[in-house]
C-alpha cells in the first residue's frame, strides 16, 4: 500500500511546546498506518514543554532559514497540507507561508478554522483552502479522503483514540 505524507502547519510562536504539539500528536495517532503525518514540532529540542516558543531557538535547525527550508522541504514531499488554525489569536506568519506554498504547488490544503471571526478569515487565504471544517476530527477524515485513491484506504483511527483518551489509557492530546 502506498504510504501517503500530509504536513500538520499551525501557529507555533506564542504557543508552549506542548500547545504546539498536542494537536498533531493526536491527528498522528488518528492517521491509518498508511498515512503519515509530518510535524515541524519533531527534533525541536526543548528545556521546558510550558515555556512560550520564539521563532527562532538556539540550535542548528533553530535559525529562521533552517526552519523555512525544512519546513518548505517536507510541505513539497507532502501529499496534502493539513492546516490547524482554530484558536489562533495572532497571524501566523510561516501558516500563511506554507498555505501559500501548498497553492502554488498544488497540494491539497485541508483547514480546521472557526466558522467566522478567525485572525485568519481572509479572502486570500480562503482561496487557498481547498477544503475548510470546523474541527480538527473533519480535517482528519477530509484529508484522508482527499489524498487516499481507494475506497478501501479510507478510514480513520480517531474513534479509537478518542476511546482509548476517554478510558485514561492514552495521554490526553488536543480535544478533537
Amino acid at each position: 500500500m502506498y504510504k501517503y505524507h500530509v504536513y500538520l502547519s499551525g501557529p507555533i510562536v506564542g504557543l508552549t511546546f506542548r500547545d504546539g504539539s498536542d494537536w498533531r500528536q493526536y491527528v498522528t495517532r488518528c492517521f491509518p498506518s498508511h498515512v503519515q503525518a509530518v510535524s515541524p514540532m519533531r527534533a525541536r529540542p526543548f528545556s521546558d514543554p510550558h515555556e512560550a516558543l520564539e521563532g527562532e531557538f538556539q540550535h542548528p535547525l533553530g535559525t529562521a532559514r533552517a526552519i523555512k527550508a525544512r519546513n518548505g522541504n517536507d510541505l513539497r514531499q507532502a501529499d496534502a497540507l493539513l492546516v490547524n488554525l482554530l484558536g489562533a489569536t495572532s497571524v501566523s506568519i510561516e501558516t500563511v507561508g506554507e498555505m501559500a506554498l501548498a497553492h502554488h504547488l498544488m497540494i491539497p490544503v485541508i483547514a480546521a478554522m472557526e466558522p467566522e471571526g478567525n485572525i485568519h478569515d481572509h479572502p486570500v487565504l480562503n482561496e487557498w483552502i481547498d477544503c475548510r471544517v470546523l474541527s480538527i476530527r473533519e480535517a482528519i477524515e477530509n484529508t484522508i479522503a482527499f489524498i487516499c485513491k481507494c475506497e478501501d484506504e479510507i478510514w480513520d483511527n480517531t474513534d479509537s483514540v478518542d476511546m482509548l483518551m476517554e478510558s485514561n489509557r492514552m495521554p490526553k492530546f488536543f480535544p478533537p
